[in-house]
């Protein structure tokens, strides 16, 4: 659960971990969870917002939560934005009072109305949490390699999956930083590219309360051999839009690598598809447009299929996160989390260099498919 104080074996563990790795609930400084104790309305506000992800509310401060208290913001948020919690006369919140079923009843019932009249579909609270997903995963990942010199994921290739649990644990224990705590091998995660793209969507759904829809999804996708296109046609077939990407049309007619780009962009406007996944739109020449440059950096959760599947990747809040393939000290396979704003990334890989790095990271980038999940909106998106 990530929780010193929550026990495996707990009936509410597995919820615990999961609202735990979305950054819905954050426990004490001490670690604690404090699972048997009486919830106060600002710890319900807190957890509330973060679930909705809503806005910072200005100017609605409740009158008796102070400036130095903890959950300011949330409060503000909950009861300026969809009213959650009710204030009194006063304009008092009692922020630090106990929450009672009453007030969680009538504040989660609120907060679904706010969410359908605000335009915020479940599709959409999908993104936000995906997307909160992703820096939450990213966070974590580098924690855990400043702490113990070993990260979160590990490569398919790697020897620690072909070992039990308790071999594990000496792995783990053999390698980490001299001097640093316990890494519980439990942290690890088996991890590809699109390993790692479908973990991060599998967790917004979840805290969409969505998650038995992306257990199907990703038995499907496993069906399929996790094949880049075939997650693309599944996540089609569920409501997400295929949106073909081409970054800057006037490469058209190269030669070499390059010409994987050109002959994307034919195929997509005879066929209609981009590797038999059908599209709905095209968002073509965004390296060029900056009016296109920030709805991309607008889109709050989305995943890139890079030329037939060669690479996957998501995009939260503006930023490339991805899986990067790098080696242990002992030459197993290790691929840390890393990410980039998008515009840098195209800045320096498609337009930056001549080496034999860039150029591929080129051929790669400039066309593929971006898979935009139900409510979420790209401005820009033109036919095809």
């Amino acid at each position: 659960s990530g929780f010193v104080d929550v026990e495996a074996g707990a009936w509410f563990a597995a919820p615990v971990a999961a609202a735990k790795a979305l950054e819905i609930v954050r426990g004490d400084p001490d670690g604690r969870f404090r699972p048997r104790d009486a919830v106060t309305r600002a710890e319900l506000a807190a957890v509330l917002v973060r679930t909705g992800a809503l806005p910072r509310a200005d100017g609605a401060v409740p009158a008796d939560v102070g400036a130095g208290h903890w959950a300011r913001d949330a409060l503000a948020s909950a009861v300026g934005f969809c009213r959650l919690l009710d204030v009194d006369g006063r304009a008092a919140v009692r922020p630090d009072a106990r929450a009672t079923r009453a007030d969680a009843a009538v504040a989660l019932s609120r907060l679904a109305g706010c969410a359908a009249d605000r335009g915020l579909s479940r599709g959409s609270l999908l993104a936000r949490h995906a997307a909160d997903a992703a820096w939450a995963t990213y966070n974590r990942h580098h924690a855990l390699v400043a702490s113990t010199g070993l990260g979160t994921h590990y490569g398919d290739e790697s020897p620690f999956h072909r070992l039990s649990l308790t071999d594990q644990r000496a792995y783990v224990a053999a390698r980490r930083k001299p001097g640093s705590s316990p890494l519980d091998p439990t942290q690890m995660t088996r991890s590809s590219c699109i390993e790692y793209a479908m973990e991060l969507a599998g967790r917004g759904y979840a805290a969409a309360g969505r998650g038995a829809e992306w257990q199907r999804l990703d038995g499907e996708a496993r069906n399929d051999n996790l094949a880049g296109t075939r997650l693309a046609a599944d996540l089609v077939d569920a409501g997400w839009r295929a949106v073909y990407v081409n970054s800057d049309t006037a490469w058209r007619g190269k030669t070499g690598p390059d010409n994987e780009h050109s002959y994307s962009l034919a195929v997509a406007r005879s066929e209609q598809t981009y590797y038999d996944v059908p599209l709905s739109g095209a968002f073509l020449d965004w390296e060029r447009d900056a009016g296109k440059r920030a709805a991309m950096d607008a889109l709050s959760f989305g995943l890139y299929v890079m030329r037939g599947g060669t690479h996957v990747v998501a995009i939260a809040d503006g930023a490339v996160h991805e899986l990067a393939r790098s080696e242990g000290p002992d030459g197993h396979v290790v691929y840390d989390d890393v990410w980039s704003q998008i515009i840098d990334v195209y800045a320096r890989d498609v337009y930056g260099g001549g080496d034999a790095g860039a150029h591929k990271a080129r051929a790669m980038w400039t066309s593929g498919v971006l898979l935009v999940p139900p409510g979420v909106e790209l401005a820009g998106v033109e036919g095809l």
